[in-house]
């Protein structure tokens, strides 16, 4: 039954984001996601877990669905790898490192075209992982003495909606003005990074709205190397695209 669920997840996804609906597109489109993840967790050989990951996203049509359906599962299992050490600062810098190269050298005329992610253009893209960025100085802060998270309760209270607002906000500023933001806030998830101990990294429980089976090392696998790569395979998809 679940691989006709997910493909009707799918369907509806795509009619919702033929119709610009964004938020109830992504609702859809996770659910398709969540299918395949509880699919795929079925499969005990890796190998063949992975098989089954790409035969399905094949079936979609969409890159994207892949480093999404393996992170869903991974995430899953990670109680069972807590006892591995994760260098947290190499981790962010790895996915900023993904988003830039990406980017490098694409068409100056294309920033701003539509279809990169849904609707979305690179550009959005950029500025959407901005306001994420933010997110992440927010929770870092709240654990080396900052008070306030502002990002991070429009994260909480606006849900879905948060993207699309995010994004919304940040039309009028420049390519340039969303780099120089998305890497000023980079710079300060670095910074703050360095004040906080393998121990603090990995204690379950500290992020109570993101699970608390997780620590903040999980939500930074996860949230954001994980979420960097997946956008990062949009755009190179998108630019081969555009050839």
């Amino acid at each position: 039954m679940r691989p006709v669920q997910w493909r009707l997840s799918l369907a509806l996804g795509n009619l919702y984001l033929a119709q610009r609906r964004g938020n109830e597109a992504e609702q859809s489109f996770t659910a398709a996601r969540a299918l395949i993840a509880e699919l795929a967790d079925t499969l005990a050989d890796e190998a063949l877990r992975e098989a089954f990951v790409r035969q399905a996203m094949a079936t979609m049509g969409e890159d994207r669905w892949r480093l999404t359906c393996l992170r869903d599962c991974a995430k899953r299992k990670i109680r069972n790898r807590k006892d591995t050490l994760m260098n947290a600062t190499d981790i962010v810098t790895y996915g900023q490192r993904t988003v830039f190269q990406t980017i490098d050298g694409f068409p100056a005329t294309a920033w701003e075209t539509p279809g990169a992610c849904g609707f979305w253009s690179v550009k959005d893209i950029l500025a959407h992982l901005t306001s994420y960025e933010l997110i992440l100085v927010d929770i870092l802060g709240s654990f080396t003495g900052g008070d306030a998270t502002p990002t991070l309760n429009a994260f909480l209270a606006a849900g879905a909606q948060f993207n699309d607002d995010e994004v919304n906000r940040r039309k009028r500023k420049t390519l340039q003005e969303v780099l120089a933001e998305f890497n000023d806030a980079h710079s300060q998830v670095v910074s703050l990074l360095s004040n906080l101990s393998p121990e603090t990294l990995r204690q379950n429980g500290t992020l109570p709205w993101y699970g608390m089976e997780y620590a903040l090392d999980d939500l930074i696998v996860y949230m954001y190397y994980g979420h960097k790569r997946e956008h990062s395979a949009q755009i190179a998809a998108f630019r081969d695209r555009l050839k």
